[in-house]
């Protein structure tokens, strides 16, 4: 099970697992609700889903349909989504209507879940769970029935859950598409963070990561994972983290860091990642100071990056080049350090990279 997307990288696949992952395999029908409703729009949509295109409107946001829109699409932590409760005519729960919308490659691609698809017993549940009222015996239950109903779905046609329409895209953004270079990235030999969510243990990779990226920032992606791999061991030693007790601060907020931030923690769309201005010292960057501040609820561990890992120019050309200022031969050396420094620090020790402060 896999959807085509593109981005400033080219075309890249998606699988439904990592999906699964990222959302953290609770509301799994909702999970496999988003991906028909994704496989049915690019079923529709001229080539792969556009990510830098891609503007969704949200008739109700349950957990995991829209966490599986946002990791195919990034239109939340992107600014390109709308919610609106009222949209269409799907079935009504607590949270809004089961109607979604998806715009991308001049296309709108609009589609309500039918109204005999979701059990009015499993909706209700659901409410009960996420208010916290539900025993452990019901949510388990629940949460079996969620599994069961996930496999049918997936085993199911889009048009026999969606109504489904098609119209000219009303809205559309104008994305750079496949204009990034094609490296060599290096990450076969990192091992994968561990967390926890409701429904278990999972172990992310930093292929996964740079897949939900779009691999432009490499850097920026290969930074968080290091970040992630020294304060969950000073944090949490040989324990598992959960991912609602990971709280990140940061002195900058580069694309590469911000999607590592949201797919490893949810930190982006779950409100648990802020800028901060303390510096320590730290390194200049064109979007702040390289500095971070990784918190579970009891204590924190503040990190900054060690002197002499970058380029002199390197916030320099970045800021030039992230305003358009840049010309072309300041373009392309920008674009190298983006992916150069990354391969370098993929085979560093993290505490090579960073210092505890």
């Amino acid at each position: 099970m896999r959807i085509e997307v593109e981005d400033k990288q080219g075309v890249k696949t998606l699988k439904y697992d990592e999906a699964a992952k990222y959302h953290g395999g609770f509301h799994m029908a909702g999970v496999a609700l988003g991906w028909k409703f994704l496989e049915a729009a690019l079923a529709r949509l001229d080539g792969p889903l556009r990510r830098d295109a891609a503007y969704l409107t949200l008739g109700a946001t349950p957990p995991g349909v829209t966490d599986c829109l946002e990791y195919a699409t990034r239109a939340l932590s992107r600014r390109r989504a709308v919610v609106d409760r009222n949209f269409m005519n799907g079935p009504k729960t607590c949270c809004g209507t089961l109607s979604f919308a998806l715009a991308s490659g001049g296309k709108r691609l609009t589609a309500a879940l039918r109204p005999d698809i979701l059990p009015r017993a499993f909706a209700d549940t659901a409410t009960r769970i996420d208010a916290g009222v539900a025993g452990e015996t019901e949510t388990a239950q629940w949460q079996a029935k969620s599994r069961e109903l996930a496999a049918q779905f997936l085993g199911r046609d889009s048009a026999d859950l969606f109504d489904v329409t098609q119209d000219d895209c009303r809205r559309t953004a104008s994305g750079a598409g496949a204009t990034g270079r094609r490296a060599d990235y290096t990450v076969s030999e990192q091992s994968p963070l561990k967390v926890r969510d409701d429904a278990g243990e999972c172990a992310i990779g930093l292929d996964e990561m740079l897949r939900f990226h779009d691999m432009e920032h490499y850097a920026g992606v290969v930074l968080a994972y290091k970040v992630f791999s020294l304060a969950f061991k000073e944090l949490w030693d040989d324990a598992v983290p959960h991912r609602k007790d990971i709280t990140i601060l940061s002195g900058l907020n580069p694309p590469g860091l911000i999607d590592s931030f949201e797919y490893v923690a949810r930190a982006i769309t779950r409100q648990r990642h802020c800028l901060i201005a303390d510096n320590n010292g730290s390194p200049d960057s064109p979007f702040g100071k390289f500095v971070f501040r990784v918190c579970n609820g009891e204590r924190q561990c503040n990190l900054k990056l060690r002197p002499g890992l970058l380029p002199e120019d390197f916030a320099s050309i970045g800021r030039k080049a992230e305003a358009g200022l840049a010309d072309e031969s300041e373009q392309t050396r920008w674009e190298a350090y983006k992916h150069d420094v990354g391969k370098e620090l993929a085979g560093m020790a993290p505490g090579d990279i960073l210092e505890i402060v």
